[in-house]
């Protein structure tokens, strides 16, 4: 399309219409309608000369929920994204699908002036990603008034790099720190301490398996503080010390997982309405869990606290405080203690708490959410009033219930809220009640994790407006014969004894099915009973012992199919759907994997015009963990991940070569852990951004890429090899005018090689490409806390720091 082409429909249409038809494509999809950051005049543009469309996107642009984020090569990944609980509204978001996309976006909105809060979410299982997130963001500009950014990172758990968060943010701080507004760090094992001046704006502090110190007060205009160090508990972590006030403009609280030292006063916080404690220890000066009294008790008498959240809490001694203990004022008279707990808590709209009921909640006109679990005598459950009918969402998970008819009495027959409801992780005896659950008819999400059903399985009816439905760990033998809402969504019914699934009485519209651990060995999810093909997307069979694929018919529709850790032997002349964008065989004692087709044929029929073939979509697929000795299969040319580690491997020949060869958008090749003891090859494309040839015998490698190109290389892995000499030639820089010039990490750790002087003619690393942060070769002599040995970086820091990343745990194949 030409650039300054007026579509006839600019003027013909209202811009309400317009607007409508740009909503339906989706920001994602109308990013190669804008100018491109190169383009000095905007006047060159397809949308400069049809205004109404650009104002339809731009008004779209502010609407929508935006984010890049780089788990979009792993479909999975996403899915988990989406159903973990975080500051940012998720059912909404709008995925820019490349970092090239954001970068234009953001181009374009700087030059027009468009508000936008963008989200940046990086999924870090390689340096290459940390890097790729660094250089999106540091070369922004402050100067835009338009623009904020929400900054997400997630560690990998088990990352080998020893990296300096701190790095990464005075870099990002330099050139976006106003603009920020929201910090996300997942699994980060360093220290880290938060530079309070470098974002002075900052909305939402969210720390989480990672230790974090601050230099000074937190800005005052953090509304949401979000601070879980270490998941296995405060033995392993460093303690939260509140040196100062916690900012004043607080409006949300969650602190769990911790040890906490206080040498703070607490006042009440006017705009605080959330509060959430969970496993905490309050190790304070003046003992007791004051500290976290006085947190709760001091805010409760605001009237905007609608959410407390009050679980696990010990004191310095690792006594168990209970919730009435900790919280109301000691007092013999329990008249006074009741009167006290409604007055404090009758205006909460949520409520989750441990090892207490409390009094007369029916009282409580307010409450919608409504948790309680370790109860270890839940008989005291028929002493504490009904329900209010006000309640939308009830967990009562863990609290010994074995006669659900007592909590059936205590949910009105007037409650017609109720959206969730679980009573996972009790030991229920169906034999003595089954609730009529089909009078939820709003309820949405039922949990029923670990709660016995067993053979009771037939005795339950559900609403059919129940979206997600949780099963697992109840030993069902089957699913036949069942009948499941008409509106479910999302089955997980792993962890059961299932033997054999055919055409279940499903829904055609189910989205997901988690079918984990069972013992599967038969598998028909072609058609429900009723013979309505299933439109199901995502597909988990992993850990089942199906070893015949030949008795395995799958929906034509899945995006996502996982069957890691079964029993097949041979995969040969099978048809995958062309829908899959992501397949995993990781752990099945594969041997052969063979005469594999992706594409999806329709059958012709007669004076059919519209049958076709569908083209594949895969873009990750795992094979790692096998019995592998050769391939003789072509991939698709969409797929960007190919991980073939742990397999059986020897030499690229002619079948394996052609297809990675054919690979043009292939961004990570993963063959760490086979048998190589050369490895030679002309890659025909510049895409590929991670190269793994760890833990094999190589002697020698011969790389070559396209001629007179700059590639995308930006991490090669040579680690626990046999090579005793390597220069820049040899990986394909400085051979045929091409170079590495994105080059970031060599490591050549446990080869021949022990130093500096092995490598190249002459010695040093100067002939490599000036990119390089990291060049790992030889050890420091150290390990790190979790007992691994570190390999030593020998690229120094051009500003005589550490840099990025000094050192890097040798891993153990």
């Amino acid at each position: 399309m030409s650039d300054n082409y007026l579509l006839p429909f600019d003027s013909l249409l209202p811009i309400e219409i317009l607007y409508q038809i740009i909503q339906y494509v989706g920001i994602e999809n109308l990013i190669q309608l804008l100018p491109i950051p190169v383009s000095p005049y905007l006047q060159s543009s397809f949308i400069h000369h049809n205004p109404n469309i650009k104002r339809a996107i731009d008004n779209l642009i502010v609407d929508s929920n935006i984010t890049f984020n780089n788990r979009l090569v792993q479909h999975s990944l996403i899915h988990i994204y989406l159903r973990t609980r975080s500051y940012l509204q998720k059912n909404n978001l709008r995925f820019l699908p490349s970092k090239q996309s954001t970068l234009q976006l953001l181009s374009y909105c700087q030059s027009q002036n468009i508000p936008i809060t963008i989200t940046i979410s990086y999924y870090l299982s390689t340096l290459s990603d940390l890097w790729d997130f660094i250089e999106l963001l540091k070369n922004q500009q402050q100067t835009s008034s338009s623009i904020r950014y929400n900054l997400e990172l997630e560690i990998i758990p088990g990352f080998l790099y020893n990296f300096s968060l701190n790095y990464v943010f005075d870099q990002i701080s330099d050139s976006i720190g106003p603009l920020v507004e929201t910090i996300m760090v997942y699994n980060y094992s360093g220290s880290f301490i938060f530079k309070n001046e470098n974002f002075p704006y900052l909305k939402n502090l969210w720390f989480e398996d990672s230790n974090i110190k601050f230099n000074s007060n937190l800005p005052s205009t953090i509304k949401l503080l979000h601070l879980y160090p270490n998941r296995f508990g405060w033995n392993n972590n460093e303690p939260i010390i509140i040196k100062h006030q916690l900012p004043y403009q607080l409006e949300e609280l969650n602190v769990g997982n911790c040890t906490i030292k206080n040498q703070a006063t607490i006042t009440h916080l006017d705009n605080l309405s959330s509060i959430t404690l969970y496993m905490v220890k309050d190790s304070s000066a003046n003992g007791g869990g004051q500290f976290i009294k006085q947190l709760v008790t001091n805010n409760l008498v605001n009237d905007k606290l609608s959410c407390l959240k009050v679980d696990f809490i010990w004191d310095s001694q690792r006594n168990l405080l209970d919730f009435q203990q900790l919280l109301l004022p000691s007092n013999d008279n329990e008249n006074d203690r009741e009167f006290i707990g409604e007055k404090l808590m009758k205006n909460l709209q949520t409520l989750s708490i441990t090892n207490y009921i409390p009094f007369d909640v029916s009282n409580w006109k307010n409450l919608t959410r409504l948790k309680i679990s370790r109860i270890n005598n839940p008989q005291i459950f028929e002493t504490c009033g009904r329900f209010p009918d006000s309640l939308q969402s009830l967990k009562l998970t863990n609290n010994n219930i074995k006669d659900l008819a007592v909590i059936d009495k205590l949910i009105g027959p007037n409650n017609n809220r109720l959206k969730y409801l679980s009573f996972s992780d009790n030991p229920i005896d169906w034999n003595l009640y089954v609730p009529n659950f089909t009078r939820f008819t709003k309820l949405k999400y039922l949990k029923l994790f670990n709660t016995q059903i067993g053979k009771h399985f037939h005795k339950i009816n559900y609403p059919d407006s129940v979206e997600v439905l949780s099963l697992e760990v109840n030993q069902i033998s089957s699913i036949q014969g069942i009948k499941f809402p008409t509106h479910l969504k999302n089955l997980g019914i792993g962890s059961n004894w299932i033997k054999k699934i055919y055409r279940p009485n499903l829904p055609h519209t189910i989205e997901t099915i988690h079918l984990t651990e069972n013992k599967l060995s038969q598998v028909d999810l072609s058609c429900n009973n009723q013979g309505q093909e299933l439109l199901i997307e995502i597909l988990y069979l992993n850990f089942n012992p199906l070893s015949n694929f030949k008795q395995i018919k799958l929906p034509n529709h899945l995006k996502i199919l996982n069957m890691d850790n079964c029993k097949f032997k041979s995969i040969s002349n099978i048809k995958f759907c062309s829908s899959l964008v992501e397949l995993s065989f990781n752990g099945c004692e594969l041997s052969q994997f063979e005469n594999v087709s992706w594409n999806e044929e329709e059958e012709e029929e007669e004076d059919n015009d519209n049958s076709h073939s569908s083209s594949p979509n895969l873009k990750y697929l795992n094979l790692s963990q096998n019995d592998l000795t050769h391939l003789n299969v072509q991939f698709p040319s969409t797929l960007q991940v190919l991980n073939l580690s742990m397999n059986k491997l020897t030499s690229l020949n002619n079948t394996l070569t052609s297809t990675l060869q054919n690979l043009d958008q292939l961004q990570v090749l993963n063959l760490s852990s086979n048998q190589f003891q050369k490895f030679q090859i002309h890659f025909n494309s510049i895409n590929l951004k991670v190269l793994d040839l760890s833990f094999n015998s190589l002697k020698s490698i011969n790389l070559t890429f396209p001629r007179s190109t700059i590639t995308n290389l930006q991490t090669l892995n040579l680690c626990s090899n046999k090579l005793t000499f390597l220069n820049d030639v040899m990986i394909g820089h400085n051979k045929n005018l091409t170079r590495h010039e994105n080059l970031i990490e060599i490591d050549l750790t446990n080869n021949k090689i022990k130093s500096v002087s092995d490598i190249n003619d002459n010695g040093g690393i100067s002939h490599f490409p000036q990119s390089l942060k990291c060049f790992f070769i030889g050890h420091t002599g150290q390990q790190d806390r979790f007992g691994y040995d570190m390999a030593k970086n020998i690229v120094i820091d051009k500003d005589g720091n550490d840099g990025l990343c000094k050192t890097k745990r040798i891993d153990i194949p």
